[in-house]
């Protein structure tokens, strides 16, 4: 118990060290300062004291990540034989446990996004025109919910509305709006999506 401990505190202390490698515009944010110009909780874990940046950030994100992983996992379990399922699990588990920093900037996700979505969003709006599959009309709201939310976030960021919140103490920033809306995103993934996504076959026309 004591080795844990220690190693939680040598964790802990290496955090606070690269805190210098956090980009940010203020200048004067020092990590003896941190706390003093951002919101921090102190919490005991047995006898030793942790604090956490920004605890309600934090919770969103972890909340994301442990929703994310909870929905790719339903989709293993209804996957029965459709090998879409298979891969929206796959995709949906791998998100949410493996954070690489470099993969999960909104700069990057939105350029590796943009032609995909777009992909998607004439290939459902092509098929469902075609031949009305209720499962390409579900997943272009898929996609107009997420674009709604890189908007959400875009707009956000450009506005500065963090900075005018944070200096009246109201701490929300861009990035939770962004976590905030991607939990409602996933939420709309498990309860409409994800029963209705099947294996996509061409319609066999009748033989006269």
């Amino acid at each position: 118990m004591h080795l844990l401990l220690t190693k939680i505190s040598k964790e802990t202390s290496s955090y606070f060290r690269r805190l210098k490698s956090i980009e940010h515009d203020d200048p004067d944010l020092t990590p003896e300062n941190w706390c003093l110009k951002q919101p921090c909780l102190k919490v005991r874990i047995a006898r030793k004291e942790v604090t956490i940046s920004q605890p309600l950030s934090s919770f969103w994100v972890y909340l994301l990540g442990f929703l994310t992983v909870g929905v790719g996992l339903y989709f293993f379990q209804i996957q029965n034989g459709e090998n879409s399922r298979l891969w929206w699990g796959i995709s949906l588990l791998l998100w949410g446990i493996v954070p690489v920093k470099f993969l999960i900037t909104f700069d990057f996700m939105v350029w590796v996004s943009t032609p995909v979505f777009l992909f998607f969003c004439f290939s459902n709006a092509w098929r469902y025109f075609m031949f009305s599959y209720d499962m390409d009309l579900v997943l272009l709201g898929c996609w107009v919910v997420l674009f709604c939310t890189m908007m959400a976030y875009w707009i956000y960021d450009k506005l500065g509305i963090t900075k005018k919140l944070w200096a009246k103490r109201i701490w929300f920033s861009e990035n939770d709006v962004l976590h905030v809306l991607l939990i409602f995103w996933m939420i709309y993934i498990v309860v409409v999506v994800a029963d209705r996504i099947k294996d996509y076959t061409l319609p066999v026309p009748s033989v006269p």
